[in-house]
């Protein structure tokens, strides 16, 4: 369930640092009820590499272009301040299954970004690393982190998981293959098949759940 994206709803950016608007809470709460009568849970992801895209405007929204709050240290302080109301609304909510820190968060390091645009694997896992201890501090929930595939992992070494999750689609099976799943010596965590496709690939949704299985993964979550 993704909760903030790029950047586009949620806060209210003043010149003291992004404010949570009350309506999140309110909806976050209007959504878990929603799943509680339905016998289902969710993991909302916080935020999205969608954050450091180039910045445009449609329709009054502003949408990406929020890279500077992620390399200024005090904005991102203000950022992970500004979601701990939220966190500890809801941090002891059995019908969310897990915190999801950031989905595919490679995509902002990657080599072929422009420069204003690019961030550092180490500045990455920095980020992470700061957001992991206000979730920490703040819910009781397991955490995870999104990565786009297995080549993502080292990003989360320092993280102290409750879950890895890996993601996979027909264009990495030669990179990563999907029947292959990676091993972590610095980690016990178990490993989810955190996205993989229902459509569009040269594998059944069976198959994939099924190579996943004996891949030893932990489970598979369709997209």
């Amino acid at each position: 369930w993704f909760v903030f994206c790029d950047g586009r709803a949620g806060f209210d950016w003043t010149p003291a640092g992004p404010r949570l608007q009350p309506v999140v809470i309110d909806d976050m709460h209007a959504a878990l009820d929603a799943l509680g009568r339905h016998g289902l849970r969710m993991v909302p992801v916080l935020f999205d590499f969608t954050w450091t895209r180039p910045r445009r405007v449609e329709h009054g929204v502003e949408l990406g272009g929020r890279v500077g709050v992620l390399r200024d240290p005090i904005a991102r302080h203000d950022l992970w301040r500004a979601i701990d109301g939220l966190l500890s609304e809801v941090g002891r909510d059995a019908r969310i299954a897990s915190w999801d820190l950031w989905n595919e968060p490679e995509w902002m390091c990657a080599p072929w970004l422009p420069p204003g645009r690019r961030l550092s694997r180490r500045h990455v896992r920095r980020c992470l690393g700061e957001l992991a201890l206000h979730v920490r501090w703040h819910a009781r929930q397991p955490m995870t982190v999104g990565l786009a595939s297995v080549h993502g992992l080292p990003l989360c070494r320092d993280l102290a998981l409750d879950l890895l999750q890996v993601h996979w689609y027909d264009h990495l099976e030669r990179r990563a293959p999907l029947a292959h799943r990676p091993h972590t010596a610095w980690t016990a965590a178990p490993i989810v098949l955190g996205e993989f496709p229902t459509r569009g690939s040269h594998k059944s949704p069976e198959d994939i759940h099924a190579c996943a299985r004996r891949a030893g993964y932990a489970a598979a979550w369709p997209w």
